[in-house]
């Protein structure tokens, strides 16, 4: 892999941390039963906001951070620089992340 590459894998890999944190903070709540339930809203910017942006809009019309994430549905919201962070985190340009019920029902067969 090229540095890019591997560099944009590391922020990736440090975000899935603090989603699976809001994910599993939505099922002691009670909001959601499972990661799968889970539709997740990350706010970002800067590079950060460039990387998930990639990846949720990928060349084969899958969006590959709901598997990454291991959940229904990851929506990317962009934010300005002025933008507060709404939570504390080590990963740069990271704004915040909610979870919320997934619209529609989970497949039997697949469980997506």
């Amino acid at each position: 892999l090229a540095e890019g590459d591997l560099a944009a894998m590391a922020q990736l890999l440090a975000v899935r941390g603090e989603v699976n944190k809001a994910i599993e903070k939505s099922r002691q709540d009670k909001e959601v039963g499972s990661s799968l339930e889970a539709k997740v809203v990350i706010r970002a910017r800067g590079q950060l906001l460039d990387t998930l942006t990639q990846y949720a809009q990928s060349t084969n019309g899958v969006d590959e951070l709901r598997y990454l994430f291991i959940c229904s549905a990851v929506e990317v919201v962009a934010c300005g620089e002025a933008d507060e962070a709404e939570m504390s985190t080590e990963v740069d340009d990271l704004v915040g992340i909610s979870v919320e019920r997934a619209s529609g029902r989970r497949c039997a067969r697949c469980w997506n």
